[in-house]
């Protein structure tokens, strides 16, 4: 069973502003070609940068609460969704893990119950990269009623980690927020 579970959502996107007071009208995907569907500049630098966050060099973690994955879920692209955003985000850590972390993006948005029973079915530690109004209820389906979790993740962060770690002995979660600061305009600010 999982031990730790990690929540982002996925790095900057387009027509959103890019916390730097600009809107941009749209995203790369990995070749360089322009698609509504791909992340900003700003969210290739925050997924360059996240590779280092969750597999830093000499594992000195930002964050004691941090660790690196060992399975990471990223959202399908499908009928419902063509965004590219989640798989964009995780792919310079997935590159770096190598097959030291199994990806599953074989769960499509609206799958979210499915792919939370998976992730928990996996052993060590999980990351979940999805889209921001989903994550609330992924959270809720990892904690249960036991632990009040933020019922809203504002459309203008991109910046948190959402933790959740196993409690001894138990099924139980502890929760907790951690600012990512990894680029200018990162907050600390929790989500209430």
């Amino acid at each position: 069973m999982a031990e730790k579970v990690m929540i982002i959502r996925h790095a900057e996107k387009p027509l959103v502003p890019d916390g730097l007071g600009q809107v941009i009208p749209f995203g790369l995907l990995e070749n360089g070609e322009h698609s509504k569907y791909g992340l900003t500049v700003r969210g290739w630098q925050r997924a360059g940068a996240l590779a280092t966050l969750f597999a830093p060099e000499g594992a000195k973690f930002r964050s004691a609460q941090l660790a690196t994955p060992n399975a990471i879920f990223a959202s399908a692209i499908s009928s419902h969704s063509w965004s590219r955003r989640m798989q964009l985000t995780i792919a310079p850590l997935q590159q770096k893990l190598g097959p030291a972390a199994v990806v599953n993006t074989s769960f499509p948005k609206g799958e979210e119950e499915r792919m939370v029973e998976t992730a928990l079915r996996c052993s060590g530690n999980v990351l979940v990269c999805w889209a921001h109004d989903a994550l609330p209820m992924i959270a809720a389906r990892i904690v249960g009623a036991e632990k009040d979790v933020p019922s809203l993740w504002p459309e203008n962060r991109f910046d948190l980690v959402w933790v959740f770690d196993r409690l001894s002995g138990s099924l139980g979660w502890s929760f907790k927020q951690v600012p990512q600061l990894l680029l200018r305009g990162d907050s600390t600010d929790l989500i209430h």
